[in-house]
Parts: C-alpha cells; structure tokens; sequence
C-alpha cells in the first residue's frame, strides 16, 4: 500500500523531472550550512552499526553534501550524487575537498560493483515513476558484500488510519474554487509516495536486494499529548507512527536463499 502526497510548487516546464529538479535548485540556493555533527540525526542511528567498517561510500540524494563530509571524516571514501547543481556548487563553496558529481539516480555514471556502501536520505520517492529505476541502479553498483541503506516515508499506522482523511483533503485541495479561496496559485502537483512497510519491502526484493531489516525513525513532535501516546505506541507497534523508515539491504545473489 502507498499513498500519493501532492503539495503546491510552481510548474516551470510542464515536465515533472524538470519542475522537481527546479524546486530542489531553489530550496538549496544560498544554503551555506553544511553540519558537520551529524551524531545527533535520528538517521544516523539507523545506519551506524552498518557502517562500522570504512569502505567506497555512495550518497545518493547528497544535495550540500553533509553526510558525504561526515562520513569522511569517519574514514570512509564517500562520494555524493544529486541532480540539483545549485546545492552541489554551495557545498563545495564550503568544502571544495567534497567529492560530488551532477547526475541522475536513475542512471549512475559509476562501474558495476563499485561501492561497499550506498546511502540515500529520502530522495527515491520523488520519481512519479517510483523508485524501481534507482533502486536498479543501486543494485547494479554495489558490491556482492555490500550494503544498500535506503528511507522513504512511512505509511506508519497512524497515517493508515487517517488515509480517507488525507485522499479528501487532496481532493479538496484540487477544487479550483476553493484553491482562489485559498489563494493559491502555484499547482497542487506530484510530490512524494509514502510506502507501508510491506509495499517497500516487496519493491526492493523486486529490484534485486535481500532486505535485512525495515527501521523506523523520525518520530513527529505534535503536542505534548500526541507526543506521548505516539512514544508509547511505538513500543508496543514498530511502525505506529514514525515518519521515516530506512531499509538496511544485501545485493541477492544468484543461487542465494
């Protein structure tokens, strides 16, 4: 199961690639905050015992380039792709030590078997096509041994729950009158898909990988009530209601069960 999120940004080509690559330029622009303590992301906590071991690193979706200098400095031979040049250009305006190339998820300009790891934050749900594509071409660059440690939103069991809610209040959201009402006049267009656990796990066996484990992470502060009752859920329900989950995978091997 997923569900759709649409939210408003301008429409400048009329092509969903060009129109989410010119949203991404211009919410990177000017960035000049390139962290370098990442300890404290909720992120990292899902990742560290994975990347105990130093080796070639791939950031897919490294935009200023944060983890690809963090993990640098963990001894790592990390490298960054993204598709918005503007956010490579700041990070490298801060660290020109950075290695990282403009390029597509979707066709990496990398060998076969190159890297020992690769990490994506959140980026492979923003192709209106899916993630399959990029997820094909993790496949293809990561070493037999390697790990794949890849996020998209969480479908939790809170948002299950409030789906109907969600599909109306887009649908609302749609409705041009209400829209002028509103006062919005930039499109309500394609954004992200948010996979349940399941729906995540079969698409990455599909693309080739043996999924290790699903973590969730990325737990959203709403009151001090909700807070709670969420913290205590999560507890007792894996996948209550964090807003993340992140996919520890091996490469499948032919032959491997």
């Amino acid at each position: 199961m997923k569900y759709t999120k649409f939210d408003y940004h301008p429409s400048e080509t009329g092509t969903h690639d060009d129109d989410i690559i010119t949203w991404w330029e211009n919410h990177w622009d000017g960035r000049n905050d390139l962290r370098r303590n990442l300890y404290k992301e909720p992120s990292w906590g899902t990742i560290e015992d994975v990347l105990a071991q130093p080796g070639n690193l791939l950031e897919a979706g490294c935009a200023l380039g944060h983890w690809v200098q963090f993990l640098n400095n963990l001894g790592h031979r990390a490298i960054g792709i993204d598709f918005a040049f503007k956010a490579l250009k700041a990070g490298k305006t801060i660290d020109k030590g950075l290695l990282m190339v403009c390029g597509d998820l979707r066709s990496l300009p990398f060998h076969d078997e190159s890297f020992d790891y690769i990490v994506s934050f959140g980026a492979v749900e923003h192709d209106i096509n899916g993630p399959q594509a990029a997820l094909k071409e993790f496949q293809r660059i990561i070493k037999p041994s390697g790990y794949l440690m890849c996020s998209v939103p969480c479908l939790n069991i809170e948002r299950t729950l409030l789906i109907g809610w969600y599909i109306l209040r887009d649908w609302l959201k749609k409705q041009e009158a209400l829209r002028r009402l509103a006062r919005k006049t930039d499109p309500f267009k394609f954004y992200e898909y948010i996979y349940s656990p399941r729906s995540y796990r079969n698409i990455l066996l599909k693309c080739g990988f043996r999924v290790v484990s699903l973590r969730p992470y990325a737990y959203p502060m709403k009151g001090k009530k909700g807070y709670i009752l969420g913290k205590h859920m999560s507890k007792v329900l894996k996948f209550y209601n964090p807003h993340m989950m992140m996919a520890i995978c091996r490469k499948e091997q032919v032959g491997q069960k």
